[in-house]
């Protein structure tokens, strides 16, 4: 606080001083758990357009993947897939798309980040949690005076405070030795208290905001996923993926060779038959 003292009166809150260490709380406790969880999202992404690879070459009708025929067995299964074209085709879209949200999501949670290091709200919570925490340290401090005449541990509350209050003098003298205590803080005294009633209490708000705000912007992304990528994917053209749809030389080499075994089998099959 003294950092930003003015020539100004110095009975009220400095403005400065109290946005400077919401910035800093926001740039040094909330930024760091705002980009771990966009960390965690790029993760969970990539983790599921990787099972998603492997289920669909793993599938009876794959392209992308190993070889599909029965017949075929003679290929390992971790073989290259059998358009090694078009399932690069396929990551690459993945990868572009995967790449604009996760960025997209960083720009957006940077931007609520940097609105929220400008305290602001319209919230009337603020000010119900400022004046009921500016009257509990009264409230506390009455009740701890009043209280602590009693000696015995064993009576109750409620009748600690009915006794305390039939008598007057112990009253006056409690509710006298509190109010002397408050006459006799400073004014950086008085400042600071003021000072931490109001950041605990906006910090409540801002916080809930950014607990909102950061996995609703996470969600938009995995939302937004499966129609951006089908929108990028209308854009492939003919051209493209015939250029995609080309065999490996191998594969290639290997299906003939297995047709050809399987032509001579049904050949034999027939003759068998006629005889």
């Amino acid at each position: 606080m003294e950092q930003f003292r003015t020539d100004d009166l110095a009975c009220f809150l400095n403005v400065e001083s109290f946005a400077h260490i919401v910035g800093e709380f926001m740039h040094e406790d909330w930024k760091p758990a705002c980009q771990a969880l966009l960390q965690s999202m790029k993760m969970i992404l990539a983790q599921a357009l990787s099972q998603a690879l492997e289920q669909a070459s793993e599938s009876p009708a794959n392209l992308i993947g190993h070889a599909s025929r029965p017949e075929a067995s003679s290929l390992s299964t971790d073989a290259p897939p059998r358009y090694p074209g078009l399932r690069h085709l396929l990551q690459r879209h993945l990868r572009k798309v995967s790449d604009s949200l996760c960025q997209q999501a960083e720009l957006q949670v940077e931007s609520h980040l940097a609105m929220e290091a400008h305290p602001f709200t319209q919230d009337d919570a603020l000010f119900v949690k400022m004046n009921r925490a500016r009257y509990a340290r009264l409230k506390r401090e009455l009740e701890v005076g009043l209280l602590g005449e009693l000696d015995s541990e064993n009576i109750s509350r409620a009748s600690k405070v009915s006794s305390a209050l039939n008598n007057v003098d112990t009253v006056q003298n409690v509710i006298d030795d509190v109010f002397m205590r408050q006459e006799k803080m400073t004014v950086q005294e008085h400042l600071a208290f003021e000072m931490e009633i109001v950041l605990e209490s906006y910090g409540e708000i801002a916080t809930r905001r950014v607990l909102d705000r950061t996995p609703m912007i996470c969600w938009q992304a995995f939302r937004s996923f499966g129609n951006l990528l089908s929108s990028r994917l209308a854009t492939v053209t003919d051209d493209d993926l015939t250029d995609a749809m080309v065999e490996r030389p191998e594969f290639a080499q290997e299906y003939q060779r297995l047709n050809e075994k399987c032509e001579k089998l049904r050949e034999s099959i027939q003759l068998l038959e006629s005889m």
